[in-house]
């Protein structure tokens, strides 16, 4: 019997926490400490209003690249290209299309790519951008500048930057945060940037303008992703071709095979007329990994989807079948893990809270079978745009794992029973916070205000439970140890020298009494303190490239996690 899979146990767990009367992102998992586990990253923008109806809308499913685009791209045309040398479809295309095309010889050269190189593409009654797209490969790349559509490498394009301007009025008015926005572009799309990767563009946002130093591909994605969050909708995909729908369906078309010893070329193509539409090659990539296209497939299947047999057929020989650029396309494993898209998200059912954020995004990162940057150090990313706006980078598959995980999360909320008595939540209990002396100054004062105010105890409030009672503590070794001062260097009787002194830091214990729910709010609220409001990122621990954070408690290296109940401080 095989192993539940992470997906199905997560949605076990849903279904048991709705058995009780839990929402399945609301939560509270108990354990020995009051925090969630998940790093605190505030999420920036207008808050959900709980008790608005919240629609979720079924359209854009996707952001056309012909509406970001110069009409001269958008234009359909018919062509076909069966390994035309390079130069040759480059001369053709200037020919029949209304815009002048030239080929970027020197970056060719340069990388090693010959004129000559076959090209095998084509385009019927299609967007004259979805041709190029589709005979780029992994070497090329294009873009359009001034009416001049130019096709050179991917090294030479990332390296030709172009200043462009966004309007942010509409979204700042709609509830979306500059900072939150400044973040999501950065780390979430696959543009290169100058403070993340050291090389690559750059953001800038003045007044309610976003100026945007990109590749002319850069530009077009951060363009996809802004009119992708002015009309949220259930699933919305990012600079995908209105026909990528259309195609997607063909894997759920029932078909019927039968090969013996079949060439794995021919057994595609007879794929490709059952369903009426072509299965693509990507024979470079093939040939790349040493698999011919003669290999030889025998297995017989009746009646079943597309994708039971492509399955069946590819996966032996590392092969897959995905959507790219509006057709099927059958290439290796690794190279589709590459070819990584955009999608948005509406979940504002879902997230009314930066909490329940936080768990979906470890709920979609921890059940996916995919991998990810915040995880893996490679892969997708994911970030929301603001409370309940989610953005997705990922593979085609991955987007279908993300799309199900939340549907399903939906259906599930959907049959869960009205939020009843808790009474675990009004427990009162006393836990103990290990802060520096500056940190315990601050949160003595305005904890209280910070945190649930009507549960804390005041002469308006007598009969409230919190309170809060300083305890001195030892000082406590903090960082590296200190380099000996010039000249003064100290040995020991048996001749070494004397080990450099340990810093200390002056410490307090707050002995907090307070309800369940009360404690699980204060160390997101320690964490703040110490590292300030700053988005994490790859810009350092300080934040998203800055941070809000008093100067006392700047850098604080203290553990903020609570200290274990003494003996006598239990439940009341």
């Amino acid at each position: 019997m095989q192993a539940p899979s992470r997906f199905a146990l997560q949605v076990l767990l849903a279904a048991c926490l709705i058995a009780v009367g839990q929402k399945p992102l609301d939560a509270q998992f108990r354990g020995p400490t009051p925090w969630d586990g998940y790093p605190y990253v505030p999420i920036h923008g207008a808050p959900v209003d709980s008790g608005a109806a919240i629609e979720i809308a079924d359209k854009p499913k996707a952001i056309d690249p012909a509406t970001l685009l110069p009409p001269e791209m958008a234009a359909k045309v018919t062509l076909t290209f069966e390994k035309t040398p390079l130069s040759e479809v480059v001369t053709t295309l200037s020919e029949k299309l209304a815009i002048d095309v030239v080929l970027d010889e020197i970056a060719l050269n340069d990388e090693g790519i010959d004129l000559d190189f076959p090209v095998s593409t084509r385009a019927n009654d299609e967007p004259v951008y979805l041709l190029v797209d589709r005979m780029m490969g992994r070497s090329l790349a294009w873009s359009i500048r001034n009416g001049l559509l130019r096709i050179s490498t991917r090294t030479a394009e990332q390296g030709r930057l172009d200043t462009r301007s966004y309007d942010l009025s509409g979204l700042l008015n709609d509830g979306y945060s500059v900072q939150q926005l400044d973040y999501l572009l950065s780390d979430v799309t696959s543009s290169e940037w100058e403070l993340i990767d050291g090389v690559g563009g750059a953001l800038r946002v003045v007044g309610d303008s976003l100026i945007v130093s990109q590749t002319d591909k850069g530009h077009r994605e951060i363009a996809g992703v802004l009119a992708a969050l002015r009309t949220p909708a259930r699933q919305t995909l990012i600079g995908q071709a209105p026909q990528t729908e259309q195609v997607q369906a063909f894997f759920k078309h029932p078909i019927t095979v039968k090969f013996v010893e079949t060439p794995l070329v021919e057994a595609l193509a007879a794929l490709s007329k059952i369903i009426g539409s072509d299965i693509q090659i990507d024979e470079l990539s093939l040939e790349d990994n040493g698999i011919s296209l003669d290999t030889p497939i025998t297995f017989s299947l009746r009646d079943k989807p597309l994708h039971v047999v492509l399955d069946t057929l590819l996966p032996p020989l590392d092969l897959t079948c995905v959507v790219a650029n509006a057709e099927l396309l059958v290439t290796t494993t690794a190279e589709a893990e590459e070819l990584m898209t955009l999608a948005l998200y509406d979940v504002r059912d879902l997230c009314l809270s930066n909490k329940t954020s936080r768990q979906l995004l470890e709920m979609i990162q921890g059940t996916t079978n995919g991998e990810w940057k915040d995880i893996d150090g490679v892969g997708g990313g994911v970030a929301f745009a603001r409370p309940g706006i989610l953005l997705v980078q990922q593979t085609s598959p991955m987007h279908d794992q993300v799309f199900s995980l939340i549907e399903q999360l939906r259906t599930l909320r959907g049959q869960a029973q009205p939020v009843g008595e808790r009474p675990w939540e009004r427990a009162v209990e006393t836990r103990f916070y290990r802060v520096t002396s500056a940190a315990a100054d601050y949160l003595e004062r305005n904890l209280p205000k910070l945190i649930a105010p009507e549960t804390w105890r005041s002469g308006e409030r007598p009969d409230a439970p919190g309170t809060i009672e300083r305890i001195t503590a030892a000082p406590v070794p903090v960082g590296s140890p200190l380099p000996p001062p010039p000249k003064t260097e100290k040995k020991t009787e048996d001749g070494n020298q004397e080990k450099p002194a340990v810093p200390l830091v002056n410490t307090v214990v707050l002995a907090i009494r307070q309800t369940v729910d009360v404690h699980e709010e204060i160390p997101a609220l320690l964490h703040r303190v110490k590292d300030g409001d700053g988005n994490y990122s790859k810009w350092g621990p300080c934040g998203y490239g800055f941070s809000q954070v008093n100067e006392p408690f700047r850098g604080s290296p203290l553990p903020l996690a609570p200290l274990e109940p003494s003996k006598g401080a239990g439940n009341d």
